[in-house]
Order: C-alpha cells, then sequence, then structure tokens
C-alpha cells in the first residue's frame, strides 16, 4: 500500500505528487495560501512526481492539487476529504510539526488526537442551545430595521432565538460588481448603510429582539476591507501591498478587496476596537467572522480576550474547519455541509446509518 502524503518532511510539510507525462505543472493551493495556485509550485523530481514542503502552523488545512495551472483536483495520495461540501483534501498539523490525516470517522470510539488530548473553550450556554436564522436584511424585508423587527413575532414562533445578521454597512463603490456590490466588501466598519436605517433604529432592532428572549450574532468580515476603505488613504500601511504599492487581497478574483496587513499591530488594535464598538453600542450578543480560516490564530485569540471584557458570554462562530479554533479562541465553526448531507438523505443517496456516522463525526 502507498504511504499517505502529505507527511511531515524535513524542512515542513512534504506533498508529493505522482504525474503522467502530460504533466507541466503541479501547485498546492489552499487555505494557507488564500487558494492562490501561482504562490506554492511543486517541483518535478524523477519518475514524474513532484515534490514541495511548505512550513504551516498548527491546525487544520484543506487544499486541492492544481495541474497544469487548470485542473483542480483532491490529492490522491490523501484518503481525508473535508466534510464542508467542497470537496476539499485535509490535513491537520500538530504543535510539533506532525502532519495527521483522518482515515476513519470521529466517534467516542475513535475520538483522535484533538479530541485525546485537548479541550475545547468553555462556551455560553445560550450558544449550545441556539436555533439559528441567518439573514440578509434587504433580502429579507424591505423595511430595513424597522421592517425586521416587525417580523421578530414571526421568527419567534418558528422557534428561532439567535438572528444572525448578514453585513450592513456601507459598502464600497470602486470596482463594484452589479448596483448593488458585494455586502462583505465593506467601506468603513463603524458606518451603517442608510438604505436600513440609523443608528438608533438598529439599536431598537436588538433592543427589540432581546425581548423577545433572542440573541443576535453581527457578521463580521475578516481579513479584508473595500479597496476604496477609508483607511487605505490614511493608513496605508494597515492593507496588503504590491511592491508597486497596489492594493490587494490574496484570494483570487476580488480585486474590489483590499487585504488587511495582519502584521501590523496598530491595524489589529483598530479592528479590536471596532468590533468592541458594536458590543458595547449595540449589545449584539456575538460575531460570526467571516473567513476566519486565513485569519491568524493568535489574533483571533486577541479578539476574544479584548471582547469578553466587555461581555462576558460573548459568542463567537468561525467560518473554518480548524479544530484548533475551539482550542483558545471560537465557539462554534461554520459547517455548509449538514444541508448537502440532509439533501442527500432526502435522495436517498446515504442511509439513516450513514447520515448519523457523518453526523456524530
Amino acid at each position: 500500500m502507498k504511504p499517505y502524503f502529505p507527511a511531515r518532511g524535513q524542512h515542513g510539510v512534504r506533498f508529493v505528487y505522482e504525474a503522467g507525462e502530460h504533466v507541466r505543472s503541479v501547485a498546492v493551493a489552499g487555505t494557507f495560501n488564500s487558494w492562490d495556485a501561482a504562490k506554492h509550485r511543486m517541483q518535478r523530481k524523477e519518475n514524474h512526481t513532484w515534490e514541495l514542503e511548505l512550513k504551516l502552523p498548527e491546525g487544520r488545512h484543506l487544499y486541492k492539487i492544481v495541474v497544469n495551472d487548470s485542473e483542480w483536483i483532491l490529492d490522491p495520495l490523501n484518503p481525508n476529504v473535508s466534510e464542508d461540501g467542497q470537496h476539499n483534501s485535509s490535513i491537520t498539523v500538530t504543535e510539533q510539526g506532525d502532519v495527521l490525516i483522518r482515515t476513519t470517522g470521529i466517534s467516542e470510539q475513535t475520538p483522535g488526537f484533538l479530541y485525546e488530548g485537548f479541550h475545547a473553550l468553555d462556551s455560553p450556554e445560550w450558544i449550545r442551545k441556539a436555533v439559528i436564522y441567518q439573514l440578509h436584511i434587504g433580502a429579507f424585508t424591505e423595511g430595513g430595521f424597522k421592517g425586521l423587527a416587525g417580523k421578530l413575532d414571526y421568527l419567534h414562533q418558528l422557534g428561532v432565538n439567535t438572528l444572525w445578521i448578514m453585513p450592513f454597512q456601507e459598502i464600497g463603490l470602486e470596482k463594484r460588481i452589479g448596483s448593488f456590490g458585494d455586502p462583505y466588501a465593506v467601506r468603513d466598519y463603524y458606518s451603517i448603510d442608510s438604505g436600513f436605517g440609523t443608528p438608533d433604529e438598529l439599536q431598537a432592532l436588538i433592543a427589540k429582539t432581546h425581548e423577545y428572549g433572542m440573541r443576535v450574532i453581527m457578521d463580521w468580515v475578516m481579513n479584508r476591507g473595500s479597496v476604496d476603505h477609508i483607511l487605505t488613504r490614511s493608513h496605508p500601511d494597515y492593507f496588503t501591498r504590491r511592491e508597486n504599492g497596489e492594493l490587494y487581497y490574496e484570494v483570487p478574483n476580488r480585486d474590489y478587496f483590499a487585504g488587511l496587513n495582519f502584521d501590523n499591530e496598530e491595524m489589529r488594535a483598530y479592528i479590536i476596537e471596532a468590533m468592541t464598538y458594536w458590543v458595547t453600542r449595540f449589545e449584539f450578543d456575538g460575531f460570526r467572522l467571516d473567513d476566519s480560516d486565513i485569519t491568524p490564530m493568535d489574533f483571533l485569540a486577541q479578539i476574544r480576550q479584548a471582547l469578553l471584557k466587555v461581555k462576558a458570554d460573548i459568542a463567537l462562530i468561525s467560518q473554518s474547519y480548524d479544530e484548533y479554533h475551539h482550542l483558545e479562541c471560537c465557539d462554534l465553526t461554520y459547517d455548509g455541509s449538514l444541508r448537502l448531507t440532509i439533501k442527500d438523505l432526502a435522495e436517498r443517496k446515504i442511509t439513516r446509518d450513514e447520515f448519523v456516522r457523518i453526523y456524530h463525526s
């Protein structure tokens, strides 16, 4: 039987790909390099084998092999495929640099490395019992914050006890796609799109939500702002720039974004202050952290410690599949696979027993 790869190498994580003669180039693209296929190219060895060693931080990483700059495939030497419905290869790197590859589902009988050796964060009781309803105000109601306040009774009758409100801040204009733009291209972290209402109307909405015994989670855009964010001129070093000074975001095909420079401690402090503002001014109960799998984990831990000082039962939801986030910074991970698993069950593509096994793993 062939050995599993990736594996621990001399200088990091060693990736191996066995290719045919038609292959001209091979690269590795994943959460560790913002899915940039041009960033980490493998080197051709003897017998049509391609190899690469990368220094990867501890935690879980998703990736694909990119052949000839066009074909994105699962790693043939890695049997572990992510549960997120995106069909990516998956590895976990330990603090010691070892590479873990799951070959069986996680269960009480086979808990695996993380569940045997570590404990998750203590999370607030309310997030354990949360029935979360995600919505974008503009799509859900024509009445903005007031319109959503008028539908709280309907949502409460559905059994919802937590609202996850997608971004409602001002959206950047430069390089905008479509008339509305991408709601995650935020131009000012402190702003509110006037089309949804005023700060006082938002505060009234959250207060009324709390009267129903419901919680409110704010969707927070990690890693980036719009390319015309208000800070790109006043604090240019807060953002990632090419050698010629041009703003960029590492994820391909997102020219309307400007990536945040996480090496800048002042920028980190600014983001934490902005998040604290929304908790103290409006009484948000938590944040869903967009694309947190490409945010440095030490920054996520800084965010958590700062927010706990202003709200003891704050909850953070990570859009990531990295279990290490549970050890020091996040309460839940956003899992996109459940709806696909339910669909497979409804269409009889999987059995009830298979559904139970997948759900528990």
